[in-house]
């Protein structure tokens, strides 16, 4: 078996997640370059004998010779159309983070783009890939359940997850970045769909909003940055101290390469990381569901919550039974339960666990392009044409949501493309 060239383009937390796949799998993958304009990222790869290291996408892309097999698209949301084009060019396999991108019209060119390329051009939905779903899947398209009449889908942010990115992070204002829907949901979204039987989502609504990380919940008198004396210290849990400095996580890592906490507390003097939740320009929703009916005839359900603990939650109630699988926080157990209606037994499967941080997911993802690099296939479940309906049900949703009405989502995909044409690009 070849081993795989992989070529990050930015160097962020999905390229780590990614490069400790490479450090399990090192028969199977090689890391031959990286780029990024954080020094402090491209030396962390210098420590692992990375050496081919570069200050932008652009340099790595415009090198005569391809630097590696595939490369990883993990550059910031907006910036993933570019590199993109510039790799279908060179004639790289191309694996891109979710989300495609912010704008409608740029989601629907990468699909274009993809049916016109004959390489492996393929989001990162690494739900389909987790062990979980892929059984779920299985099981239902064996006719475990009969045939599938509801899907229930619930996503629990986490509350610390979802103040570290969305109150105070980089995706916390939809002008700036896009909505919760979209950067964070896109996974649950496409999830639904697959699970759904892969049928085309038919009509969509929406409600949420955002209720709690505002002006009107801050503590009397807590200042702009929690280490500026904020009188409600003891007893708010979201202080930045708490979750930075003390706390048993490792959110940290994004404001501090040294652990230690007076570093850590440094880091903190004037970072956005420093804020107080209820005192940042942050608007994207902190709750929301959505509703969906599929031209099959299966409807679902998905609720997005920043007040929970973490994990996701999903049932496929079918004609003769049904399934529901559960995983909470990474590393712990995930599990399936089958009900038969016609047994009127249940049956627990409990799941192995996992290594990395999407139950199974990243590795399965990985795992998956090895075998199409080497068998020369190029088309995956998680290809750039297939996700970009899930996109549009994202786009849709929200549309949904802010106008409070029902959207044909056929329709709202139509208006995107430009025509009925090329509709289901």
């Amino acid at each position: 078996m070849k081993k795989v060239r992989l070529a990050f383009l930015g160097a962020g937390m999905r390229a780590l997640e990614y490069g400790y796949y490479a450090i399990r799998h090192l028969n199977k993958v090689s890391i031959a370059a990286v780029a990024d304009p954080d020094e402090s990222k491209l030396n962390l790869f210098r420590k692992y004998g990375i050496t081919n290291c570069f200050a932008s996408w652009q340099q790595l892309l415009d090198l005569p010779e391809k630097a590696a097999d595939v490369v990883i698209i993990c550059t910031p949301d907006n910036m993933h159309v570019e590199p993109a084009r510039k790799a279908i060019e060179k004639g790289y396999h191309i694996i891109i983070e979710k989300p495609l991108s912010p704008k409608p019209s740029e989601c629907a060119e990468l699909g274009r783009l993809a049916q016109e390329y004959d390489n492996i051009f393929m989001v990162a939905h690494v739900l389909r890939y987790t062990k979980m779903y892929s059984l779920m899947k299985k099981m239902a398209v064996e006719g475990k359940i009969g045939d599938l009449v509801t899907v229930e889908h619930s996503e629990y942010v986490e509350r610390i997850h979802y103040s570290h990115s969305y109150v105070r992070g980089n995706w916390r204002n939809s002008g700036s970045s896009a909505p919760m829907i979209l950067t964070k949901s896109c996974h649950d979204m496409d999830i639904i769909s697959y699970l759904a039987g892969e049928s085309r989502c038919k009509s969509i609504s929406s409600f949420g909003a955002l209720t709690y990380f505002n002006e009107k919940n801050a503590p009397e008198g807590a200042p702009e940055f929690c280490l500026d004396g904020c009188p409600a210290k003891d007893t708010c849990p979201y202080h930045t101290e708490k979750i930075y400095v003390y706390g048993r996580n490792e959110w940290w890592r994004s404001i501090s390469r040294d652990k230690s906490r007076e570093a850590r507390r440094r880091a903190l003097e004037g970072s956005p990381y420093g804020r107080c939740v209820f005192r940042c320009d942050n608007d994207v929703v902190d709750h929301q569901t959505v509703n969906m009916e599929f031209e099959n005839g299966v409807t679902a359900v998905f609720t997005m919550t920043a007040f929970s603990k973490a994990g996701r939650r999903t049932k496929l109630m079918g004609t003769k039974g049904e399934l529901e699988g559960v995983f909470g926080e990474t590393g712990s157990r995930q599990y399936i339960r089958h009900f038969d209606f016609q047994s009127g037994k249940e049956k627990k499967i409990i799941l192995p666990k996992t290594l990395d941080t999407h139950f199974g997911g990243d590795d399965g993802l990985m795992d998956e392009v090895v075998r199409m690099v080497n068998e020369g296939v190029n088309k995956s479940k998680t290809s750039v044409e297939t996700s970009v309906h899930s996109h549009m049900m994202s786009f849709a949703a929200e549309k949904a949501r802010l106008e409070g009405t029902v959207v044909d989502v056929r329709g709202f995909e139509e208006s995107v493309i430009g025509h009925a044409g090329e509709s289901g690009k």
